[in-house]
């Protein structure tokens, strides 16, 4: 039976089940194919939701750099690092763009700060797909700097959340497209992208944790492990096995890292330490780490350059470095993207 004799609720069942990587091969097989594939939004859901069931979305690592550099890395490739998993990205804009600073990712869709000159603009943006489209400004007296994305299933609705310096914080709501003014009852801001769990971001903030919650509109704090853990610098924030986790560097003479995870959210007594890793040298130490569901990439200085390395774990205080990648610039802006065919449309 030929393509064009089978029934479109038949063609649309068969390809919500095809994972991103084959429907984008596919759509050079037909209009009809190409049709569907990017420009039904009702089969990107479908699909979405097919894939988010079998565990079939494309995992990559999403990084810009002050080379500039916009690339993405493939999470889940047999050699990390290696030429065939890395994909060289353009932002779709005509001017150029001074900086491009990743805000977070939901669902395929990445929230971006774009800076021209003197002035930002904030845009949301499919990779995969090259949709992009310009949002609102926000009344922020500046650039924000702690940020993250978030999507709420109830409404169906994608959040964006921003904070600048001082005690402003807005919420953007992309089903309402109006951004909305956050009531901070005194917490000291949070430092750069939050960590989406729960529906709610997650920043390291001092000694604590500080939390927004999406559904409920509110700020609050969480403890770091316990109060004996003097020495250590916890520095970032993550998701392990469905948990939320935090890094630690103690600063001995040796020096080391710390992973401790909170095994019961919200639960203070519930924090146990994971593994620790000793350094042997500064040139090993990693500055940085995104810990995302069975995968931790690691930053660390090489040549004047940042490098991000994958790092898996042997036992208990040992881990390997299992690939490698050579930035060309010295800060670098990474956060975990997950493929998807979902786009925003113009009446959103």
């Amino acid at each position: 039976m030929a393509e064009t004799d089978l029934p479109e609720d038949v063609i649309v069942n068969i390809l919500s089940w095809l994972p991103v990587k084959s429907l984008i091969r596919f759509t050079s097989v037909s209009k009809r194919f190409r049709s569907i594939i990017f420009s039904d939004p009702k089969f990107a859901r479908s699909q979405f939701k097919a894939a988010c069931q079998r565990k079939t979305l494309g995992r990559r690592l999403l990084f810009s750099t002050d080379a500039p550099q916009l690339e993405s890395l493939d999470l889940d490739a047999p050699s990390f690092g290696d030429i065939s998993s890395v994909r060289k990205l353009s932002f779709p804009l005509k001017e150029p763009a001074f900086d491009v600073r990743l805000l977070g990712s939901c669902n395929g869709l990445v929230f971006v700060v774009v800076v021209v000159c003197d002035d930002f603009k904030l845009y949301i943006w499919n990779p995969l797909m090259g949709f992009f489209k310009e949002l609102p400004q926000p009344g922020l007296s500046t650039l924000p700097v702690y940020y993250g994305v978030g999507y709420l299933s109830a409404t169906d609705d994608y959040k964006l959340f921003a904070g600048s310096y001082g005690k402003e914080i807005e919420m953007f709501s992309l089903r309402a497209h109006v951004w909305k003014t956050i009531q901070n009852p005194g917490y000291n801001r949070g430092n750069n992208q939050g960590t989406l769990l729960h529906e709610a971001l997650h920043w390291l903030n001092d000694a604590e944790i500080l939390a927004f919650d999406f559904a409920h509109e509110e700020l609050r704090t969480l403890r770091l492990p316990g109060d004996d853990q003097y020495g250590i610098s916890f520095g970032s924030v993550g998701v392990f096995e469905g948990c939320l986790c935090v890094c630690g560097h103690l600063w001995e003479a040796s020096g080391s890292v710390e992973f401790w995870v909170m095994r019961e959210y919200d639960v203070h007594g519930s924090w146990t330490k994971h593994y620790k890793v000793l350094y042997d040298s500064e040139e090993n130490l990693y500055i940085d780490s995104l810990v995302m569901e069975g995968i931790t990439v690691a930053k660390k200085f090489s040549a004047g350059r940042t490098c991000l390395v994958k790092i898996g774990l042997k036992q208990e205080t040992e881990v390997t470095e299992v690939g490698m990648y050579m930035t060309r610039g010295t800060s670098v802006n990474m956060i975990p993207y997950q493929e998807s065919l979902l786009w925003i449309n113009d009446e959103s």
